[in-house]
């Protein structure tokens, strides 16, 4: 069992700049706000399915729980399972899964 830990980038230097992220098959969870600062994310890969995603992940406009202006990484990541997610760009809170 692997956990990213609740604020593992939060102000963390290059966060910010980060463009995408696989999370690998041995995570099982990902703590609250884990990416917070990380506003550039536009891709992220899941390689295991059913990791256990806390509330808070990553502010609120590119969150993984903010679902008010499309579909959260979250809610497409649970009902889409492993493969990789992006977003048109970095004000977007829909998110696609384009690839297993």
């Amino acid at each position: 069992m692997s956990t990213i830990p609740d604020d593992a980038f939060y102000n963390y230097p290059g966060c910010a700049t980060l463009a995408g992220i696989i999370i690998p098959d041995r995570v099982t969870r990902i703590g609250d706000r884990a990416f917070s600062g990380c506003t550039s994310l536009t891709s992220v890969r899941f390689e295991r399915a059913n990791i256990t995603l806390d509330d808070g992940i990553m502010p609120p406009v590119s969150s993984f729980i903010d679902g008010n202006n499309g579909l959260s990484l979250k809610t497409a990541y649970l009902s889409g399972g492993i493969g990789t997610y992006t977003r048109p760009n970095t004000t977007s809170s829909t998110w696609t899964k384009i690839s297993n």
